[in-house]
């Protein structure tokens, strides 16, 4: 399975970018996610305790998949098809605060 995890291409990146491209998703390295499955050559950070324990102690919880919210938060999701109308829903919020911020600076 492909994760298609955003940090892989940031980290391949060597930037954060707020958005990626279409063309960032299509970089070819063993670190993108978003061309390979399963996980990359390497890690792609240093985790912090938080994390480790929480690998360490997992949640109990059937939700593979999640979403970036429009507040930074994450969405978990047990099916991928609840992901992806999850990610129609985001997608129209997110394009109509562009147009909004086009119209506002012209």
């Amino acid at each position: 399975m492909k994760f298609q995890s955003c940090a892989t291409v940031q980290y391949i990146l060597g930037e954060r970018k707020p958005v990626l491209s279409i063309a960032d998703t299509q970089i070819d390295s063993p670190y993108n996610t978003y061309m390979y499955a399963g996980f990359p050559i390497g890690p792609i950070c240093n985790p912090g305790t938080e994390c480790i324990e929480a690998a360490l102690y997992p949640e109990a919880t059937d939700a593979y998949y999640f979403v970036l919210g429009k507040d930074g938060s994450h969405i978990f999701q047990r099916h991928m098809k609840n992901t992806l109308r999850q990610c129609r829903v985001l997608s129209k919020i997110f394009r109509s605060m562009t147009v909004r911020l086009k119209i506002k600076t012209v």
